[in-house]
């Protein structure tokens, strides 16, 4: 793996700056797969929506980053790195909006609240999908009774946006999201609205075991 330059990303708000850096060569190895659909492996990762450390206001990178901006190394006082946003960012985000949204209601406008509301989802699970696989302890999901609510919440409305979609990927992670909310029948029923079953086997036969087990956790594939 080899670093590449810092490239800048700009706040449409404020024109403040952050940094991130770029990759010019990686490898990726050592892949996991998950039932809610994130793909785990060594590639350097980038983040899609940020918060600007200057005005606070939530935005896509897309179309504000300027491409090896600052060289190889950076220097006192070079602009922060981008963060990630963590459960609480994705809510905060999902609450006031992006910057620059696109007109509610619009397919445009519908794609980034499903994407925000994944991405929250995902980031619930990653708490119970980073723990060691060889650790004893069972990690706790929700800090808090309003965390559970959030969650259960959001898996509501993401369910409702993929109602609108009526493919087999889906039906996947609608089956996914009910198992999740404890749905088991419903999630077993989801199921089998899939047709390409051969293509999807290893994830349908895990989530069908889950369900068997009434386990409501997010699970790795492979």
């Amino acid at each position: 793996m080899r670093i590449g330059s810092n490239d800048i990303v700009y706040c449409p708000s404020c024109n403040a700056q952050q940094r991130q850096t770029s990759w010019d060569t990686y490898m990726s190895y050592g892949e996991k797969y998950y039932t809610d659909g994130k793909k785990v492996d060594s590639a350097p990762g980038y983040p899609y929506y940020i918060k600007c450390r200057e005005c606070g206001v939530f935005f896509k990178t897309e179309n504000c980053v300027t491409k090896g901006k600052e060289g190889f190394r950076t220097s006192y006082g070079s602009p922060p790195q981008t963060d990630f946003l963590n459960v609480d960012g994705y809510r905060s985000a999902i609450a006031s909006g992006l910057f620059n949204a696109e007109q509610e209601g619009s397919e445009a406008w519908k794609k980034d609240i499903l994407n925000l509301r994944l991405e929250l989802w995902r980031k619930f699970n990653d708490r119970i999908r980073n723990i060691s696989e060889n650790t004893q302890e069972v990690p706790e999901l929700f800090e808090s009774e309003d965390e559970e609510k959030a969650y259960r919440d959001n898996c509501r409305e993401i369910l409702r946006f993929l109602e609108e979609i009526a493919d087999d990927e889906s039906y996947l992670r609608r089956a996914e999201l009910l198992r999740n909310l404890g749905e088991f029948d419903e999630c077993r029923r989801m199921l089998d609205k899939i047709k390409d079953t051969e293509k999807y086997a290893a994830h349908i036969g895990v989530i069908r075991k889950m369900c068997e087990n009434m386990n409501t956790r997010t699970v790795r594939i492979l």
